[in-house]
């Protein structure tokens, strides 16, 4: 509304300086001038008349705010410049998409092994083992039973570890118990 109170007193100062109006009717310019800029932003000419109609209480100005936020729209459609509202949503949006994907990225997922008779794991205690910080062996089957996993939990053949990590690291787990473990 600043902004298009200032257009509206540059083309004022514009117009008495050309010796075409005097200084009475620089507060009409400063209105017209808000109606425009407002309904060029938002592109919303009936709410821009409602509310310069508003903030000067009363309707003397009615059929100029008119007339002004009319071309203000049709020109800032053929100027195809975006409504600020829609700029600001569409924005939004793609931030949101953004953070939508790292949401899924870090969602936690389930993945099961089967320690192999060969496995490099076999017999060795989870604290020997070099898992990396992204993985939490949350659980081990073992003859029917679930184990909870502590450091001196040594893991023996057959076993099906349970691990927990994000779809992000994923491939990772996949790749560290893949090299000495057969997938269940």
């Amino acid at each position: 509304m600043v902004l298009g109170a200032l257009v509206g007193n540059i083309y004022f100062k514009f117009f008495e300086m050309s010796g075409v109006l005097t200084s009475p009717y620089l507060a009409n310019f400063v209105i017209l001038g808000m109606a425009a800029v407002l309904t060029s932003v938002i592109r919303a000419p009936i709410l821009s008349i409602l509310l310069v109609t508003e903030m000067t209480g009363s309707f003397s100005h009615l059929l100029s705010l008119s007339i002004v936020s009319i071309i203000s729209y049709l020109i800032s459609n053929l100027l195809k410049a975006k409504p600020i509202y829609d700029s600001l949503l569409h924005r939004m949006i793609k931030k949101s998409k953004k953070q939508v994907l790292t949401e899924i990225e870090n969602k936690k997922t389930l993945y099961s092994v089967k320690v192999a008779v060969t496995s490099k794991f076999a017999g060795k205690k989870i604290k020997e083992l070099d898992i990396p910080m992204e993985l939490l062996i949350i659980s081990i089957e073992r003859h029917g039973e679930e184990l909870i996993p502590r450091g001196e939990t040594k893991i023996m053949p057959g076993d099906t570890l349970n691990i927990t990590t994000t779809l992000h690291d994923l491939m990772k787990c996949k790749k560290f118990f893949n090299d000495s473990l057969s997938e269940h």
